[in-house]
């Protein structure tokens, strides 16, 4: 989210992050995204640390590619951190870089004037990530990288979006995608029609109207419950998108899971990795906390924020620091 497309004029030696939403991006095609179909260079060995939703995304197509696959997660299951309970949110419609001026006054305002939609504890000022983050981050909100990291969101959210719909018609039943588990289209309420006015007015709006996806506006109580009947009279403005859905990411990792051993990964539940061994700049090993040392072709750090520690270790900078939100479910 904040400023990854341009970390390589920092730090080159994090390029593997940037390379991959530059793959997906790639192969987005205006009107409709393609999963890639990309064969693999050689039969590799390779280790996926940690087991949530990029976790098991990420052994599923290693694995369909034809590569050896081990996932290592330090819980006794899938999907019990990040990807847990029913909070997936799957908005390509609703991206937008989080590095931007507009949301360095919601930090200003959150700080010094109280602003209850953001928060940040001031503890954090006594941590050094912290302070090493903010340079990353100040450095990526000008207008430019800021319209730039929102594209390659939408375009990524989109490409992810077809993944998902190739994976459902792949494996149909197999999948928790199936009708009724999934929104088919997200409704934002408005306050009214000048905030109608400047959403509709963003880099965000016109973007993804140009990628064949723009907002479709609504101007009265009647237009917005024709899509969703329980909409309190109150609302007259908001947009709606059916590129966004959402839905339940722990289920979704378990049948995620299911569809990875049919495809010969090996699962190490319980183990975290204690060590990584470098040689050259190249991670040559990995000592685990059952006291096993691997050494694959290829590792993929998929834990979250705590991905970039591991990295450090490696020799590459990911300046990642985590927040926290909340997700609300009200059944009607």
């Amino acid at each position: 989210f904040f400023g990854m497309s341009r970390i390589t004029k920092y730090g080159p030696r994090v390029l593997c992050l940037t390379t991959a939403a530059a793959a997906a991006t790639t192969a987005y095609n205006s009107q409709a995204a393609v999963a890639a179909k990309a064969e693999p260079k050689a039969n590799q060995s390779i280790v996926v640390v940690g087991a949530g939703v990029v976790g098991l995304a990420s052994a599923y197509y290693l694995s369909r590619a034809g590569h050896r696959v081990v996932c290592i997660e330090a819980k006794d299951d899938v999907g019990l951190v990040a990807s847990y309970r029913n909070g997936a949110a799957f908005c390509p419609a609703m991206l937008t870089s989080w590095a931007s001026l507009s949301q360095c006054k919601v930090g200003v305002r959150a700080l010094f004037f109280g602003d209850k939609k953001f928060q940040v504890e001031w503890n954090l000022f006594t941590d050094p990530k912290f302070w090493w983050w903010g340079i990353y981050y100040t450095l990526s909100c000008t207008p430019s990288i800021s319209r730039s990291n929102t594209d390659t969101l939408q375009r990524l959210g989109l490409m992810s979006k077809a993944c998902m719909a190739e994976m459902k018609s792949r494996h149909g039943g197999k999948l928790a995608t199936h009708e009724g588990m999934y929104s088919t289209g997200l409704i934002n309420v408005l306050d009214g029609a000048d905030h109608l006015k400047q959403i509709t007015s963003t880099f965000q709006a016109d973007n993804l109207a140009a990628l064949g996806h723009p907002f479709r506006h609504l101007e009265s109580n009647k237009d917005i419950r024709e899509l969703e009947s329980a909409v309190s009279s109150k609302w007259q403005y908001a947009t709606f998108n059916d590129t966004d859905t959402n839905g339940d990411a722990r289920v979704f990792c378990n049948d995620l899971m299911d569809l990875c051993k049919k495809q010969g990964v090996e699962f190490r539940f319980g183990t975290s990795v204690d060590n990584l061994v470098v040689a050259d700049g190249t991670i040559s090993a990995l000592k685990t906390s059952k006291g096993d040392v691997l050494s694959p072709d290829s590792v993929v750090l998929a834990t979250g924020d705590s991905s970039s520690s591991m990295a450090r270790i490696a020799g590459a900078f990911a300046p990642v620091y985590p927040v926290k939100g909340y997700v609300i479910e009200a059944r009607t």
